[in-house]
């Protein structure tokens, strides 16, 4: 698989750059993370899952399935227009660590998606780090490693954060459900989604965060990071609509940071803390 996304992008920047790699029905298994640097862009990792059915060993569809316990599945550093689509991870025996999806960019990158994937036995799910202008649509995410003896490394579903990049900005994420399978006192260390630093300008919609530690948080290092001039403003522009947090071990929805927070139209119950909890941190508008 590597050889074939390196293949695709020689780097030189040319139009014919880029390109699919098809997964037919089967699984693929890897002892190391497969990876995209800069210069690498436009390419397609395209496979043939939907939701996978549950019940079943290796429920069908292109599998890309980790032997080594503690490595991230994929990670994509400072490339653009990158999509992975179709695909299902999940790993041989139990996660210890790694993101299923790592993106980090130095550099104002743009341009990821990422749809129609179902993740199982996993420790993190999909971390953006300075990723603009990027969508995550259509996922499910199903039975978080470490649900009785918790990984320290298990501790989100979806993360958008602006990292070491000026800032992060226009993300999507619509159509994603996390399942810890953990039971209705929820998992003791994975959150569902969780907004970190200057990330601003997000919109989820029709997504669930179920037996999670806590289903959304927005950290407190949303307040005060902006780059440049911006230093001393909160991330803002935030909405979440028609989404569902319950079974929470602690709060559905948990505010420490962030500002211009919109949240309408969601079912945030059956928690075992509050359902909407502001600290006292919070010091922007909702």
């Amino acid at each position: 698989i590597q050889s074939a996304i390196d293949h695709l992008n020689t780097g030189a920047d040319t139009i014919t750059d880029g390109g699919i790699i098809y997964f037919p029905p089967g699984i693929y298994k890897i002892d190391s993370t497969l990876t995209f640097t800069a210069g690498q862009d436009n390419i397609t990792l395209l496979g043939t899952t939907g939701f996978s059915p549950e019940g079943r060993t290796n429920d069908g569809g292109a599998i890309i399935r980790k032997g080594n316990t503690g490595i991230h599945h994929i990670t994509i550093t400072n490339s653009e227009c990158i999509t992975i689509q179709g695909l299902t991870f999940d790993t041989s025996g139990n996660s210890t660590d790694g993101t299923v999806i790592d993106a980090v960019s130095t550099g104002s990158n743009q341009r990821l998606l990422i749809e129609r994937c179902y993740f199982k036995n996993f420790s993190n799910g999909i971390k953006l780090s300075g990723y603009s202008d990027s969508t995550i649509k259509d996922i499910y995410m199903h039975t978080v490693q470490g649900n009785t003896s918790p990984q320290p490394a298990a501790n989100f579903g979806i993360k958008l954060e602006k990292g070491s990049d000026h800032r992060q900005d226009q993300i999507r994420v619509e159509n994603v459900t996390i399942d810890t399978d953990a039971g209705d006192t929820g998992h003791s260390s994975f959150n569902g989604f969780v907004l970190d630093d200057f990330t601003n300008t997000s919109w989820f919609q029709n997504c669930a965060a179920l037996k999670c530690y806590r289903g959304f948080v927005f950290e407190s290092s949303m307040n005060n990071t902006g780059p440049g001039t911006e230093t001393g403003n909160e991330a803002a522009f935030h909405r979440i609509l028609n989404c569902d947090f319950e079974n929470a071990n602690q709060q559905g929805i948990h505010v420490r940071g962030g500002t211009n927070i919109w949240i309408a139209n969601c079912y945030i119950s059956d928690n075992n803390g509050n359902g909407l909890h502001f600290r006292s941190s919070f010091v922007g508008c909702a």
